[in-house]
Parts: structure tokens; sequence; C-alpha cells
């Protein structure tokens, strides 16, 4: 019975403790062997849609190339990544409990809530096209700071940190926005987490926008 309540004790005291968290939690390091198979599920779709990714990007193939014509309108480009996200989804068996990355798409917000020592990664199902993307998160519930990062991820594999910024949980009121250059041909990486290992939580919405 003593030794439970130790127990016990000793768990409240840790969580009470707002320990920092590692360095690794910090950055896009720890996803790598991820990102290089989202790439490969990027430049598979774009095969399969008569397209080559050169550069990142997509673009019809080099001639002589026999093959259906690459369609880089809007309807073509949507195509290609829902074929990104399908293919993305039955290797890694994605599912909302997941670490991540989970997908997302220009323009359009998703939700989650950080709790404890959570983490959440997000990546763009396809690289932008333009240099310039807006990354704006809003908190909409709870006091837990967070660290938020901001990584661009090349078609090679490499994963650099383009921005970060650590918010203090419940005093943040506004919607913060940051904007990254050098972003053409480079997927989007974002990396919400914890700062501190405690009881608090972070509910949020995020979306990114090319300029």
């Amino acid at each position: 019975m003593i030794h439970s309540r130790f127990t016990l004790s000793l768990c409240l005291a840790l969580a009470g403790a707002a320990i920092a968290r590692p360095a690794h939690a910090n950055d896009c390091t720890s996803a790598t062997p991820i990102l290089v198979k989202l790439w490969d599920k990027f430049e598979e779709a774009a095969l399969n849609a008569g397209c080559a990714v050169v550069g990142g990007l997509v673009t019809p193939p080099a001639a002589p190339v026999a093959s259906k014509a690459c369609d880089l309108a809007q309807p073509g480009i949507d195509k290609i990544i829902n074929a990104v996200i399908a293919k993305y989804n039955k290797a890694t068996g994605e599912n909302p409990g997941k670490l991540g990355p989970r997908l997302l798409k220009f323009g359009s917000p998703v939700h989650g809530k950080l709790v404890s020592i959570g983490e959440r990664l997000f990546a763009s199902a396809l690289s932008a096209t333009h240099d310039t993307v807006t990354v704006k998160l809003t908190r909409l519930a709870g006091d837990e700071k967070v660290n938020f990062i901001i990584c661009r991820s090349e078609q090679n594999g490499d994963c650099t940190i383009a921005a970060k910024r650590e918010l203090d949980g419940e005093a943040v009121k506004a919607p913060v926005e940051v904007k990254v250059t050098g972003m053409r041909g480079k997927i989007l990486v974002v990396h919400l987490a914890a700062a501190k290992v405690n009881l608090k939580s972070f509910e949020y919405e995020l979306v990114a926008k090319q300029d």
C-alpha cells in the first residue's frame, strides 16, 4: 500500500513539475523515414497520372514518353493529391490517433488537441508550387505551452527547420500566422509538440495556404 502511494505521488510530482521536452521533439528529423515514403507515394501518383516530379514539382515527363497526357490544371492536380493520400494511408495505416504525419491539403483547416506530452506531425500531400506559404495556428481551448515548428522537406529526403515559435498556452488570444519562404518544390511539414510534461492540453485549428 505504501509502495502504491509512493508511486502515485511520484507520478503526480512528475506531472506537476512541467519537465521540458527533449530537443528531438522540436525538429523534423524524426519524421525523415516517413517523409521519404511520402515523396515515394507522391512520385508514384504523379507517374500514374502521366506526369513526373522534377525539382519537387509536378511536371510533364521529358519526351519521348508514351503515356497519358499530364494534366497540370487543378482537376488533374486534385486527382494526384487524392491518389497520394490514398496510397499513403494504405501504406502507413493512418488513423486519427496516429502520431503522424497526417496529410494537409493547402487551404483546408484541420483540428486537433494536444494532451500532456502529446505531439502531432502534419505534412502537405503535395509540394508547394509557390515560394511563400502561410501557416496559421489558432488556439481554440486549453492552456498548454506548445512548440510550433515549420519545416521544409525536399525530394531527396532532407528536412530543415524554416521557422519555430513557442506559444504560451492560455496567453495565445489571437491566431498565430507564420510566413515561410523557399517552399516551392518542397513538402510542408508542421510539428506541434507540448512544451512541457504536465496535465494540460491545447486544442487548435491549423491551416496552410500558398501565397
